[in-house]
């Protein structure tokens, strides 16, 4: 609405709409919590920066905030939909004979997964790439949208972890997250490649390969 007053020329260029205000209410949209729809609503505000930013806008490029938003949507809209995870037993055996899922519906899941992946390419060049928030927050997309049980979630924690590791964004937020999204000791500990670290009730960021955690600031560990 504000975008179409300001070319309408009803408003001066002070308040044109710019990429911070997308973000404030994209954010706001994701800190909804199990309100239906949020996701595919937060993710349309992206789309809008986007368009606005192939057209020529540059300033509107979202950045990683507004990304790492859509991913916290899907987050919490699972509350509202805790009846339908993904990952039957039938889509299991799909993912056991390697066939993976499109991810072109619009449901939260969906939306969530298409964004990180946009994230990981650059697929707008708008400069963005994930970094430790979004890692930790995906980990929180894939366990509250997949079930204990299923390789779906088993094969996704191991995709998203193993990015933060070659990104060498692995924080504590990560490592906290995994934890909580891990449906078994077994499977932490192939991830964090030991058992005792695996099963360790103290914090085991000091012991984590550098090469895993170089990128992490002083502030985030």
């Amino acid at each position: 609405m504000m975008y179409e007053l300001y070319h309408s020329g009803r408003l001066g260029e002070d308040v044109k709409p710019k990429a911070d205000t997308y973000s404030s209410v994209i954010n706001a949209w994701a800190r909804s919590r199990g309100k239906p729809g949020q996701t595919a609503n937060a993710r349309r505000l992206l789309d809008t920066m986007l368009g606005k930013f192939r057209g020529g806008e540059e300033d509107m490029a979202p950045n990683v905030l507004a990304y790492t938003a859509v991913l916290n949507a899907a987050v919490n809209e699972a509350m509202s939909e805790k009846s339908d995870l993904w990952a039957a037993d039938s889509d299991d055996d799909a993912n056991e004979e390697g066939t993976d899922k499109p991810f072109d519906d619009d449901s939260p899941y969906s939306i969530a997964m298409r964004t990180y992946h946009e994230m990981k390419v650059d697929t707008h060049g708008v400069n963005v790439r994930p970094d430790h928030i979004t890692f930790a927050t995906m980990i929180k997309v894939i366990a509250s949208h997949t079930s204990e049980s299923s390789t779906e979630r088993r094969s996704m924690l191991e995709t998203v972890f193993d990015d933060a590791c070659a990104s060498g964004r692995v924080s504590s937020a990560v490592i906290r997250e995994l934890r909580v999204g891990c449906p078994t000791v077994d499977l932490l500990e192939r991830l964090l490649r030991s058992r005792d670290l695996a099963t360790s009730k103290k914090s085991i960021y000091s012991e984590l390969p550098r090469q895993w955690t170089r990128n992490v600031n002083v502030d985030q560990r």
